[in-house]
C-alpha cells in the first residue's frame, strides 16, 4: 500500500526533479512558518496514479509543503494525520480534515512562496521525508499566502492539467465545504452513472459495509440499480465521493441509458447501507433527465439533504 504526499517546492527545483508546472521564482507572498502549515487543514483530495507497482493498487497518500526559497521540507500530512482515507486512485474526497505536522528532521525556518507536490509513498510516511523510492505524480504551480492569509494556497482549487489530481486546503477558522469544488466532466456515452456520494452516519470504517443506489418509477419498480462495497473507494461515513464511476443496470444487467422515450419517467433515487440495514430515499419525484442534465443538481436523502445525497454524471447532449 502506498500514500500520497503533496510537497510545496521551488519551482525550479521540482520543475527538473519531477517535471511539475513553472510558477515565479520571485516571492509574492509574506512568510509563512511552521506553525501556520501546520493550522491549515486539507479539506479535499484527488490522487491518480502511482500504484503500479503495488499489488493492491490503493495510494498510500501524503502531502508535503517545501519551502520555495530554500528547497527544506516544512511540513507534511500522511496517513496518521487523516490521508489514510485514500482508499482508491482517481477517486475524489471531500471533507477529510487532514493536518500538517513538521517534517522529520527538518531545520526551524519560514518561507513565502511554496508549491504541492503529489508523491505516492513507498518508504516511511509522513513525517519522515520523501526518498528516492517514492513517486512524484505531479508538482504544481508556485503558491502563495496573502495578507489576509488565504491567496493561492487556500481556498482554491490546485488541479493539474488533466484533472488527474486536486486538492483544496482551508485555513483553521474555515469551514469544510459542503460540495465537491472539482467538476465533474459529462459522459459522452449515454448511461447512468454514480458520480457523487455522501451519507451521514452510520459508522461504517471497518465493518465491511455494502452499498446499493437504485432509481424506482412511479409504480415502484426498479428501473436501474447498482451495488458495490469498500473497494468502490468508500470507506468511511461524512466524506464526499467523488468520480466513483459505478454504473448502473437494468434488470437485464444492460447498461441504463436516458432515452427520447424514457427520459420523462418520474422516478425516486434510493440508497441502502448494509450496516444499519437502512434505506434512504429521495423526498420528491424527479425524471430520469433531470438524474443527467448538467445542471449541477444533486438528490438528496432526508429533509434538505441530511441523510446524504448522490449525484450522478452528467451525459453530454442529454436534454
Amino acid at each position: 500500500m502506498k500514500k500520497l504526499v503533496v510537497l510545496l517546492v521551488s519551482c525550479s527545483m521540482f520543475l527538473a526533479a519531477c517535471g511539475g508546472n513553472s510558477g515565479t521564482s520571485n516571492p509574492v507572498g509574506p512568510n509563512i512558518d511552521l506553525a501556520e502549515l501546520e493550522a491549515i487543514k486539507i479539506d479535499q483530495i484527488k490522487f491518480t496514479g502511482g500504484t503500479d507497482d503495488d499489488q493492491d493498487l490503493i495510494p498510500e497518500a501524503a502531502l508535503y509543503i517545501r519551502c520555495a526559497t530554500n528547497n527544506v521540507d516544512m511540513a507534511c500530512s500522511g496517513s496518521s494525520q487523516g490521508l489514510d482515507i485514500v482508499k482508491k486512485s482517481g477517486v475524489v474526497y471531500g471533507r477529510i480534515d487532514a493536518h500538517f505536522v513538521g517534517v522529520e528532521g527538518a531545520p526551524d525556518t519560514n518561507c513565502s512562496d511554496v508549491q504541492l507536490v503529489f508523491v505516492e509513498k513507498d518508504s516511511g510516511d509522513c513525517p519522515k521525508p520523501i526518498a528516492a523510492d517514492d513517486d512524484i505524480v505531479w508538482t504544481s504551480n508556485t503558491l502563495s499566502l496573502d495578507e489576509e492569509g488565504t491567496g493561492s494556497l487556500l481556498k482554491s482549487k490546485i488541479v493539474s492539467d488533466d484533472g488527474g489530481v486536486m486538492a483544496y486546503l482551508i485555513g483553521p477558522s474555515d469551514e469544510q465545504a459542503s460540495d465537491l469544488v472539482l467538476s465533474t466532466t459529462p459522459l459522452a456515452e449515454n448511461k447512468l452513472m454514480l458520480d457523487q456520494l455522501y451519507f451521514k452516519s452510520p459508522q461504517i470504517e471497518g465493518k465491511g459495509a455494502t452499498f446499493k443506489v437504485w432509481v424506482r418509477d412511479e409504480l415502484n419498480e426498479i428501473r436501474c440499480e447498482a451495488s458495490f462495497d469498500g473497494t468502490s473507494g468508500v470507506a468511511q461515513e461524512d466524506i464526499i465521493y467523488g468520480n466513483l464511476g459505478i454504473e448502473l443496470l437494468d434488470k437485464d444487467g444492460v447498461s441504463c441509458a436516458v432515452t427520447d422515450e424514457n427520459k420523462l419517467t418520474k422516478v425516486k433515487v434510493y440508497f441502502y447501507i448494509s450496516v444499519d440495514d437502512k434505506t434512504y430515499s429521495t423526498e420528491e419525484e424527479t425524471t430520469l433527465v433531470d438524474l443527467v442534465d448538467n445542471d449541477g443538481g444533486r438528490e438528496e436523502f432526508g429533509e434538505n439533504g441530511e441523510d446524504g445525497f448522490v449525484r450522478f454524471y452528467p451525459v453530454e447532449g442529454v436534454e
